[in-house]
């Protein structure tokens, strides 16, 4: 009988049901090897004790367990762990940098997909620098990883690197981010002109006409699409982007320290420069927290001096929490799910039920958009 034990933590509170929570710790046993092939487990009673939970829950798991190929059930003797008929595939996930908030979430996404099945996750991370990224992604192959889910450099130079995966016959899944139009990877990405306009669209509802905005220097697919969606908006009011104020920022400039640093630098010079604003659109979080740092050292409010909205996150996870902004987030956990589910297609070799997904972004409220500043 295994030696193993199984103080696992069941937790009555998860979403997740109990027989499910102690079917995922046996097959983690049981795929990490520390069971091994024709061992026999301890019995339904010792399992039950181990792991806090009635008999009846452990039944449910087994039966489960053996239904999936895991374990064989000899009426005599007990559960037994069966000759594995299935292959455990690694996957990589290839990130910019680690310290990000939306790369919690979507490590998270990611994990949440991958549970119950027959993959683990191998993380690649770059130290906040594109080119490193690319480095990392040339040195995949099948030899290591079964497949990839990369947050791509927001550029289109990168997307000959992308396409290299799939003449090495290495499965690949844009997540958040897609680079170019031609390149063949598929992609799950929020839908980037819904954003957009949105964006735009809060601010001109409330009356804005004077609006400028934060972009970056990406030609990345998913950067063009948002521009055309603010221009959209734009459009319902006679307006153009181009006759909008922009001042763009580095995105190829990763800095995990002072994440804020370019996105006040480029609110300083906006502001500077086009004193008549009464609002701001920031493409990304951290531009929309640098731009109300660069308000507050004006002595500018906001809401009631300077409008702000932003794009592609929540500030919950920037540290401003005193005052919140109200942003256009991405669904950024349930794009990591969905990237997995994907990638299992193109690994299994499924044809994918699609190439591109387009999920809705989602608005936070956070009280910093307000009629512009003069008007009664």
């Amino acid at each position: 009988m295994s030696k193993a034990r199984f103080h696992a933590v069941i937790d009555p509170n998860k979403p997740v049901s109990l027989a499910r929570q102690v079917h995922d710790v046996l097959r983690e046993h049981i795929e990490g090897e520390l069971i091994g092939h024709g061992e026999q487990l301890p019995s339904m009673r010792q399992l039950s004790e181990e792991m806090s939970v009635s008999m009846a829950v452990v039944r449910q798991a087994i039966n489960d367990l053996t239904a999936d190929g895991y374990l064989r059930v000899d009426a005599r003797r007990g559960v037994f762990v069966s000759k594995p008929d299935f292959k455990v595939h690694d996957i990589a996930l290839l990130l910019p940098m680690v310290c990000s908030h939306y790369v919690t979430r979507l490590m998270k996404g990611v994990h949440d997909g991958l549970s119950g099945t027959h993959y683990r996750l191998v993380i690649e991370a770059a130290e906040a620098n594109f080119d490193e990224q690319m480095n990392i992604l040339s040195r995949l192959d099948r030899a290591f990883v079964s497949g990839v889910i990369i947050v791509p450099p927001p550029f289109k130079r990168y997307a000959e690197a992308i396409q290299t995966l799939r003449e090495r016959g290495l499965p690949c899944v844009q997540s958040l981010i897609t680079v170019d139009e031609s390149n063949s990877a598929p992609a799950v990405v929020t839908d980037e002109f819904e954003m957009g306009r949105q964006a735009i669209a809060l601010l001109t509802d409330a009356g804005h006409r004077q609006i400028g905005v934060l972009d970056n220097n990406t030609d990345a697919r998913t950067s063009g699409e948002l521009r055309l969606g603010m221009g959209s908006a734009l459009a319902e009011i006679g307006r153009k982007l181009s006759d909008v104020p922009v001042v763009e920022g580095n995105a190829a400039t990763l800095d995990g320290e002072n994440p804020f640093e370019d996105g006040i630098r480029t609110a300083e010079v906006i502001l500077e420069r086009y004193p008549e604003l009464t609002a701001l659109v920031a493409v990304t979080p951290n531009r929309a927290a640098g731009a109300l740092l660069a308000a507050r050292r004006r002595g500018i409010r906001v809401p009631e001096d300077l409008s702000i909205v932003g794009m592609g996150g929540d500030m919950e996870g920037l540290g401003l929490m005193d005052q919140g902004i109200t942003m256009l987030d991405r669904p950024t956990e349930a794009i990591g799910r969905r990237s997995v589910f994907l990638l299992q297609q193109l690994i299994e070799g499924d044809q994918p039920t699609y190439r591109s997904v387009q999920l809705q972004p989602v608005l936070r409220e956070r009280g910093s958009i307000g009629a512009p500043r003069g008007s009664v």
